[in-house]
C-alpha cells in the first residue's frame, strides 16, 4: 500500500468519525425540533430573489472563517451545527494536503516524457 493510499484510508476514517460522532447526531437533533435547512417552496423561493444583505467579498483566515460560520449558524437558529464548527475546522486542517502530498504524482495521472 502506498503512502497516498494509507493517507486516504486515514482520512476516510477521520471523515467517517466526524460524520457519525458529530454531524449525524446534530442532523438528528435538528430534524427532531423541525428545523428547516432548505427552502422547498415551489414559487418565490430564495433562489429567485436577490439576497437582502450581501457582504463584501473578502479573504478570511481559518479562525475568522470559523467565527463567521459559527455566528451565521447561531443567527439562523442552528446551534447544533454551530457547536461542531471547531471540530470541522480541525478536521479541515488535518485533511489539508501537505507539501509532500503535492509533490506526489496522482495515480490517475499519466506521466509523459
Amino acid at each position: 500500500m502506498s503512502s497516498t493510499d494509507k493517507k486516504a484510508t486515514q482520512n476516510d476514517k477521520k471523515l467517517a468519525k466526524f460524520w457519525s460522532d458529530l454531524l449525524l447526531p446534530a442532523a438528528k437533533q435538528l430534524k427532531r425540533r423541525g428545523a428547516e435547512l432548505l427552502d422547498t417552496a415551489t414559487s418565490g423561493s430564495s433562489w429567485s430573489k436577490p439576497p437582502s444583505d450581501v457582504p463584501e467579498l473578502s479573504e478570511l483566515s481559518p479562525a475568522a472563517l470559523a467565527d463567521h460560520l459559527q455566528a451565521r449558524l447561531e443567527a439562523e437558529g442552528l446551534s447544533e451545527l454551530a457547536e461542531i464548527v471547531p471540530n470541522m475546522m480541525e478536521l479541515a486542517d488535518e485533511l489539508r494536503p501537505s507539501a509532500q502530498t503535492d509533490e506526489e504524482v496522482n495515480p490517475f495521472v499519466y506521466v509523459m516524457h
